[in-house]
């Protein structure tokens, strides 16, 4: 029995190893597609490369059709147009685009095989005229979301719907480089562009474009493995529009190679093929900039309840940002859509400080903000949704500083700069030492412009013996005409604290430690 019990303990274990074995290697050529979002619903493409590799792609795999040469650049535009197909079926680009030269106006066409196509009409009718008058035969086609690629104004080549290009090296667009190959679609004639490249590539691109290169080498490990992990568990996340994810904040920031940097790249090469999992299953590692001393569950954000992504003290953050956001009652009654509103109220958790819910009170009826829907509801206003929901409120616009009787208004902070006193914006303060490190806010001190010392503390104390800010609950039209939030952090505030994260790396922890920190029961390999 004993014996038995071993082999299959035995036999379990080697399976697990094999499993992880395959995952990896998998892994490892796994590739990822991204919409590029700069290029979305285009009029024009311009490639830099002086050699490009036309084709279409299969299963995410690169299937070579054509070779063009030039000494200059290629744009590639949209068509709609009529044309006419010479009859004659070529088998290769070369031997079709010699023909097309025995024509003027004439270009290759790539369906099935390849064919001359002559002129540019705008109707059947003049298409047809120019085929009886020029004694040609062939067939007239309408060219609507069709691939036009140019050598200047010269066109060589058309693709119905997409086309797949890549060159000898990276491809380059308007300078901007990408890996791999990019796949181009034209859509109620304008174009998009996705890359399409393996992931461990794509993560060079990703690091360094969500976190600082220049910060502590086991925090960008952990962002590497924090940003493999989103990548394969958001396979698919925009599938609805031809691609795995995109290159914005909304999945992962992405730019290219011009943006890769050697530590990143380092963190992303001494990680590869390292994910976290929890239950031994990949986790979705998602992360956010700053959690302002306290991460959230993930059930307080998007309702759903993740074992692993649970609120966690971040009291070792340092660097934290820090805001005010002041709204007149009218500028509320704007956006809410309840009349005029004469009340808010706001409902903070006892356990991370996040705003639970914001309701606005007005003359008909009433708005009740929940979870994210508060941040992204001040997307209507000039400043945009909040940088967080880890925020209290102050009645009026003024911030009352704790530990200190002096106030703070809004543009009435002056600091001392090799230059004199210089007006600052309480939205864009920021200290560091002579090493480049952040100090606390808590601990900075500003003077206004009769020399008093004015505390930026945000400190949540509200003794009156250290006349703390007085953060209220509730405030009302009749008691002032604006509210203030004052709050810290930058984002979703699940899982990762980024600012964390390399806090923690500097006082020694190891990336894997680092991830352990902030995913709850998770384990990495």
């Amino acid at each position: 029995m004993k014996i038995l019990k071993k082999l299959i303990c035995f036999i379990l274990t080697f399976s697990l190893i094999i499993n992880c074995f395959i995952f990896n290697a998998y892994a490892n050529e796994q590739y990822i597609s991204v919409g590029l979002s700069k290029y979305k619903n285009a009029s024009n493409i311009s490639l830099d490369n002086k050699n490009i590799i036309i084709g279409q792609d299969n299963n995410n795999s690169f299937l070579s059709h054509t070779v063009l040469n030039t000494n200059n650049s290629f744009n590639i535009k949209p068509l709609n147009l009529y044309s006419i197909k010479y009859n004659n079926i070529f088998y290769n680009y070369d031997d079709a685009y010699n023909f097309s030269k025995n024509y003027s106006d004439s270009y290759v066409y790539k369906d099935d095989s390849y064919y001359v196509m002559i002129g540019s009409f705008n109707s059947n009718s003049d298409a047809s005229n120019f085929m009886i008058n020029q004694n040609i035969n062939g067939d007239i086609l309408k060219l609507d979301n069709s691939i036009g690629i140019y050598d200047n104004n010269k066109l060589l080549l058309v693709y119905k719907d997409s086309v797949a290009i890549k060159s000898n090296k990276n491809i380059s667009i308007s300078n901007k480089q990408y890996r791999n190959f990019i796949k181009i679609t034209c859509n109620n004639n304008s174009l998009s562009v996705i890359n399409t490249l393996n992931i461990e590539e794509y993560l060079y691109g990703v690091v360094p474009s969500e976190m600082p290169s220049s910060w502590h080498k086991e925090a960008l490990k952990a962002q590497a493995v924090a940003c493999r992990n989103y990548a394969y568990s958001n396979l698919g996340l925009h599938k609805n529009e031809g691609y795995d994810v995109c290159d914005t904040v909304h999945c992962q920031v992405y730019n290219g190679v011009n943006n890769e940097k050697n530590s990143t790249t380092e963190a992303v090469n001494e990680t590869k093929g390292i994910f976290a999992y929890y239950n031994n299953e990949l986790i979705n590692a998602v992360y956010s900039s700053s959690s302002g001393g306290y991460t959230d569950d993930a059930e307080n954000v998007w309702n759903n309840s993740v074992p692993y992504l649970k609120a966690v003290k971040d009291e070792y953050e340092e660097g934290a940002k820090q805001w005010t956001r002041t709204f007149t009652f009218d500028e509320l009654s704007s956006m809410a859509s309840v009349g005029t509103v004469n009340e808010v109220i706001l409902e903070n958790s006892s356990v991370t400080g996040r705003a639970n819910a914001l309701t606005f009170v007005g003359t008909n009826g009433e708005k009740v903000l929940k979870k994210e829907e508060i941040r992204t509801f001040f997307s209507k206003s000039i400043g945009g949704s909040l940088d967080s929901r880890n925020f209290k409120m102050v009645q009026g616009n003024t911030y009352v500083a704790p530990n200190n009787t002096n106030t703070i208004t809004q543009n009435s902070i002056y600091a001392i700069s090799s230059k004199g006193n210089i007006n600052v914006n309480t939205n864009d303060i920021f200290v560091t030492d002579k090493n480049n490190n952040t100090s606390k806010i808590e601990d900075t001190y500003v003077i206004d412009k009769t020399q008093n010392i004015l505390s930026l503390s945000n400190k949540d104390e509200t003794s009156s013996q250290n006349n703390s800010v007085n953060y209220v609950s509730k405030v009302t039209r009749q008691d002032s005409n604006s509210i203030t939030f004052v709050g810290k952090g930058w984002g979703h505030g699940v899982g990762m604290s980024q600012y964390g994260a390399n806090s923690l790396a500097k006082k020694g922890c190891k990336y894997d430690e680092i991830l352990k920190y902030y995913y709850t029961g998770i384990e990495v390999r």
